[in-house]
């Protein structure tokens, strides 16, 4: 499944969002990790909402960390740099403080 989800990102596939996106949810650490990697080829600003979600949801450092490195890379392509962050700052009123609120706040300081 890992050699699957690196072939997506490898080809660029951009029908491929929402596959990446179920397999970050469900599938095995490595499988999840890889798959946030191909999202940050593949996706486009239209799916930073539900990226940016994972990111919240996430449990894990290290998934957190390569989250932060996708929703900046998707957030400056296309020069939609104040849409993206506009969608970044909704999610940070709604959750509290903690090490995801820092992660959007990190995210927002790199875009520029």
């Amino acid at each position: 499944m890992v050699d699957y989800v690196r072939a997506i990102g490898e080809r660029n596939i951009p029908s491929s969002g929402q596959v990446l996106i179920q397999t970050a949810r469900n599938g095995s650490h490595e499988v999840r990790m890889q798959s946030l990697r191909s999202l940050s080829k593949v996706a486009d600003t239209k799916m930073l909402g539900e990226i940016v979600k994972l990111l919240v949801e996430s449990e894990n450092n290290s998934e957190r960390q390569e989250l932060e490195r996708t929703v900046f890379l998707v957030s400056t392509k296309e020069g939609m740099e104040k849409a993206s962050t506009r969608e970044i700052v909704a999610y940070l009123n709604k959750i509290p403080e903690n090490e995801k609120k820092s992660s959007l706040i990190y995210v927002l300081g790199r875009i520029k």
